[in-house]
């Protein structure tokens, strides 16, 4: 069978809320987004897949509760989706860099729980499912457009949500 070993990882004692896995600054290394209820932070991978080194992520300490990567903006680099109690947020990556710009989405001020990033209407660009909970504040979608601009859809239901995920169930494309 196999083995698995521990590896301790950068970052000190935070309350870590959620994670994400991706080649973030296109080196060929996994690296690891870590949403915490304090500062976020990247740990980018090396190349023996075993050490880290940890860089933290603007925005703010916004009491993050879920993570997704994705090129929102299409221009080759992945970006952060960061789904907050409060404003979230995309932080979007440049060319093999380890820095991000801070660009906060629209629908207010929410108690999101879970966000999942997908093409949802097929017209090329990312949009952003937000699974929101407490007080029936709703669901909603964030159809993105040119200009890293997104315009937000209400989605019927007020129930707490607590996972989001986006798939074609039906089969049409």
């Amino acid at each position: 069978g196999r083995t698995f070993s521990e590896v301790d990882l950068p970052g000190g004692s935070k309350i870590t809320t959620s994670t994400a896995v991706a080649d973030v600054d296109g080196d060929g290394n996994l690296d690891i987004v870590v949403g915490n209820d304090g500062e976020n932070q990247v740990l980018f991978g090396s190349a023996d897949g075993r050490t880290f080194s940890e860089v933290a992520l603007p925005g703010g300490s916004k009491y993050t509760r879920s993570t997704a990567v994705a090129d929102v903006d299409g221009d080759g680099n992945l970006d952060i989706v960061v789904g907050n109690t409060g404003e979230n947020q995309v932080l979007f990556g440049s060319a093999g860099r380890r820095t991000f710009s801070v660009f906060a989405l629209p629908g207010g001020s929410r108690y999101t729980t879970s966000t999942a990033v997908t093409d949802v209407d097929g017209d090329g660009f990312v949009d952003i499912v937000v699974g929101n909970g407490g007080n029936n504040e709703g669901n909603q979608v964030l159809f993105g457009s040119a200009g890293r601009s997104f315009s937000e859809v209400a989605l019927a239901g007020g129930s707490t949500t607590s996972s989001t995920s986006v798939a074609d169930v039906d089969g049409d494309g």
